[in-house]
């Protein structure tokens, strides 16, 4: 088929040749007339004969081109048909404008000759493709106008259907719009029958594997039964062993108050003495009774649902003292994907991962203890999880592994000698976990460390989980520094910074934290927080002032931090190790936000008075109600509580709290978060609305964390404060000083805060108590600071007016980024608040609104400058 310009060239060579004709017969007549040529038409003839001549070159130059086009258009059709997968051009209304060969075979016909819409090829229907399971790409791509790759169903002219994995591609007319779409199917048929056959196998073994542990669970049944002697021999055992146990935790929880009370060095070693001895007899009768109970049939495992990352993060949270005593790592890693409810036995799988972890530490003289938690396979409301131990101690050797799990051997006669065990600890283990349903094994070699692992198949629950998973902050664009001198660690840091968008980098020494801390300076992208181990001594002279990024450190659980910690002065927070998830997102986006970064919950040795010091403080005669469901929880409170001379009503769910507020005046109240019957939050919103506004009683949250989600909830429960668990008397006391304390003739006692100030608070232009207070009372640093900032801020904020005159939304997002980030350090409110909204109104590309808010920045710049001068003249604090 011709091109309509060829017709018009035809056209125009007529013309020509009709005005050559007229020329022609002008000379002829103009010669009968006069024989002479007129000049006119002499000149008419040459015009003629050269348009003519010009018009057949550019036809023939034309037909070449479109020679060429067709040869083109020809090699492009046969290279489409040569493809093997079917390939179409389709447009705006599904119709198909182009097919390749392989359409055509499978169709059996041309489509396009037929002009019919792709749907009626692939699904033999008069609609387009609507179906969830398997999306139709094209109206994607016309919504999103890129390319969109998905897999499809189509069904042949027989009914037989073939899974497709398509490719669509948008085609663009001069204004942008998609015109046609180019689609490309390649038939994955064979493969998807082989990934559902695959899914089948794996029933059919799971269903082959839970019958075949039911059938090993009744012949163990069978052979327990026809055993009478062993078993009654097991059943006096379990039972002398339960009677000895009960009486062993109150030894236990009375040493624990003793050894608050204020002992002598001799007193103190005794009873540490008692202590550590209680708990090694604790722990050898608890595995005499858990083996002879599972000799005897008499261990049964509970069924309920429990949140696994939170079982996992208190085992860690109390094997980490143990570790971090013997000088050694410990790192607690839980995939993101664990799922947030499971249903299983979770006090069997406590005791199987504390007794792995516990030997780890019993073993290694110095490294690490790794503990791994990861999702195996979740399928059809069943999961697979995999725990793993690792440690860098003396390891086994082959030939000791096969006996590692038999009951009463350790792998090497002096291993008893040396560190004690009945040698039980391994074999139950591996029982629970194998009535489980799982399998525990051992990699290692001798002076290599060794890796314990076990994998449990687990239920989830059937109806609709209510408990949500704790939403992490996502940290985009934010810029962090890691430095840590253990690999794991620091590997474990970065990974969990990356997953929520954070540029993490990491440094292993001062060295390296140096040269980084340089680098990044260098290239204009200095860091937003630094997360310092404290084994690194990284101090003032290692990083350029001012510029300093703040520093959040981390400190091993229990280990207080001393008052010459290197950077102490530009520290702003600090979290304890083994680093959580949650806790480390919920720092990280408190710094990025710009707010205050909350203490860890060990207390600050140095910012608590002496004990001794505390009981004149106290109210005398209060009256306190303390609400808690765990006996040894109460005792130690209870007793905690009678050192500084108050007697608490003790009741045991939140249920008698509310019974007992109606019944009688109390000062105080302690609030356990999680009780039966009525849990601690529930309680406090039911006594909030018994006051009626008339009195309000201050409730002390205790709970185990105040991370982001718990802060919500309490406030909307109405509680005022939070103590952390497990008590410890020198925190006691600052929060009774608080709410219960008298005239302390000017002495400042400080008090954690679990909230921050109120939204409705008046943000400060300079907040410079709590600047001295961030900066260690150093006056003469906070001076050096506030210099710095007087001298380097004009300048950012005049990079930031030309940002905004110039609308670089870059520019504007990095600058109110700096200018928010220096604000915060200097703890001025006001310019770090509207820096901030700044920042986002340049990630938004909201120039209108960076326009408007640039005014008010700057006139909160010249007035913070105003008061640092002032300040600088007079001197802090005067």
């Amino acid at each position: 088929m011709k091109k309509p310009y060829f017709k018009a060239l035809h056209i125009l060579v007529f013309l020509a040749f009709a005005l050559l004709g007229v020329a022609s017969l002008t000379q002829l007549h103009s010669f009968s007339f006069s024989g002479n040529a007129l000049p006119e038409a002499g000149l008419l003839l040459s015009i003629s004969g050269a348009i003519t001549f010009f018009l057949w070159a550019l036809m023939r130059e034309s037909s070449q081109s479109e020679k060429e086009l067709r040869q083109a258009h020809d090699q492009l059709r046969t290279a489409i048909n040569a493809i093997p997968d079917t390939f179409l051009v389709i447009d705006r209304n599904y119709r198909i404008v182009m097919a390749n060969t392989a359409v055509h075979q499978l169709a059996g016909y041309d489509p396009v000759a037929k002009k019919l819409c792709c749907h009626q090829v692939s699904h033999h229907q008069d609609i387009p493709c609507t179906g969830s399971d398997d999306p139709c790409p094209l109206p994607l791509v016309l919504k999103h106008k890129r390319p969109v790759n998905v897999i499809h169903a189509h069904y042949s002219a027989t009914g037989e259907k073939h899974w497709v994995d398509i490719t669509a591609s948008p085609i663009f007319d001069e204004n942008g719009e998609v015109i046609q779409m180019i689609e490309a199917c390649k038939d994955i048929t064979k493969q998807k029958e082989a990934e559902l056959a695959l899914i089948r196998s794996k029933e059919i073994l799971q269903e082959t594997n839970y019958r075949l542990e039911q059938a090993i669970a009744r012949a163990n049944q069978l052979a327990i039964d026809a055993d009478k002697a062993n078993t009654a021999k097991s059943e006096f055992l379990a039972n002398m062993s339960h009677e000895i146990r009960t009486p062993m935790n109150g030894v236990i929880g009375i040493t624990d108050l003793l050894l608050h009370s204020n002992p002598t060095e001799e007193q103190r070693d005794h009873l540490n003495t008692i202590h550590s001895s209680a708990e090694v007899l604790l722990s050898i009768i608890n595995d005499i009774l858990d083996f002879s109970k599972i000799e005897a049939g008499k261990l049964t495992l509970e069924t309920i649902e429990f949140d696994p990352t939170t079982l996992v993060d208190e085992i860690c949270d109390l094997l980490a003292l143990s570790a971090h005593r013997k000088g050694l790592d410990f790192i607690c890693q839980i995939d993101s994907n664990i799922p947030v409810q499971i249903i299983g036995d979770p006090n069997r799988l406590r005791q199987v991962i504390t007794n792995l972890i516990a030997n780890a530490i019993k073993f290694t003289g110095h490294g690490e203890i790794l503990f791994r938690v990861k999702l195996s396979n979740i399928f059809n409301k069943k999961t697979t999880i995999l725990f793993e131990v690792s440690d860098t101690g003396m390891g086994i050797s082959p030939a000791q592994i096969p006996a590692l799990f038999k009951p009463f051997v350790q792998a090497d006669n002096t291993i008893t000698r040396s560190y004690g065990g009945t040698g039980l600890g391994l074999s139950i283990c591996k029982q629970l976990v194998e009535m489980m349903g799982g399998q525990i094994g051992v990699t290692s070699r001798k002076g290599d460390g060794a890796l314990f692992w076990f994998t449990l198949p687990l239920n989830l629950p059937s109806h609709e989980i209510t408990k949500a998973k704790p939403e992490l902050s996502r940290l985009d664009g934010m810029r962090a520094l890691v430095v840590d001198d253990n690999a794991s660690c620091r590997q474990w840091l970065i990974h969990s910074l990356t997953e929520a968008g954070c540029l993490a980098k990491e440094a292993a020494s001062t060295t390296e934290a140096q040269d980084a801390i340089k680098q990044a300076l260098s290239n204009n992208t200095p860091f937003d927080v630094i997360l310092l181990d404290t084994n690194i001594n990284l101090t003032a002279e290692h990083i350029p002032m001012p510029g300093a990024p703040p520093i959040i450190t981390m400190t091993p659980l229990g280990r207080m931090e001393r008052p010459d910690t290197p950077l102490r002065r530009t520290t702003i927070g600090r979290i304890d190790k083994p680093i959580k998830r949650l806790a480390l997102n919920t720092v990280m986006a408190a710094v990025l936000r710009g707010e205050t970064v909350p203490l860890s919950n060990t207390q600050r040795s140095s910012t608590i008075p002496p004990l001794d010091n505390l009981s004149g403080k106290i109210k005398h005669k209060a009256s306190v109600l303390l609400a808690e469901d765990n006996l040894t929880n109460q005792k130690v409170a209870f007793g905690l509580l009678k050192k500084f001379g108050i007697e608490p009503v003790v009741v045991p769910n939140g249920q008698e709290a509310v019974l007992a507020v109606q019944r009688d005046y109390y000062d105080l109240v302690f609030m356990d978060c999680q009780m039966p019957v009525l849990d601690g939050l529930l309680a406090t919103s039911k006594i909030r609305e018994m006051e009626y506004g008339v009195r309000h009683i201050p409730i002390v949250a205790m709970t185990a964390h105040a991370l982001t989600g718990d802060r919500e909830k309490c406030l909307a429960a109405g509680m005022d404060d939070y103590l952390s668990k497990p008590l410890s008397a020198a925190a006691l006391a600052v929060v009774l000083i608080k709410w219960l304390g008298v005239e302390n003739k000017g002495e400042i006692i400080p008090q954690p805060h679990l909230f921050p100030p109120a939204e409705k608070d008046i943000p400060k232009i300079l907040d410079q108590s709590d600047l001295i207070s961030r900066l260690a009372d150093d006056e003469e640093l906070a001076h050096e600071v506030l210099t710095a900032f007087a001298e380097d801020i004009p300048n950012k904020i005049e990079i930031l007016k030309t940002a905004v005159t110039e609308s670089n939304i870059q520019e504007i997002q990095a600058q109110g980024h700096t200018v928010k980030g220096a604000a915060r350090n200097i703890s001025a409110q006001q310019l770090q608040e509207t820096a901030a909204q700044i920042e986002e109104a340049g990630k938004e590309g909201d120039i209108d609104r960076a326009t408007t808010l640039l005014p008010i920045l700057d006139s909160q710049c010249q007035t913070l400058l105003a008061a640092i001068h002032e300040i600088i003249s007079r001197g802090l604090n005067s």
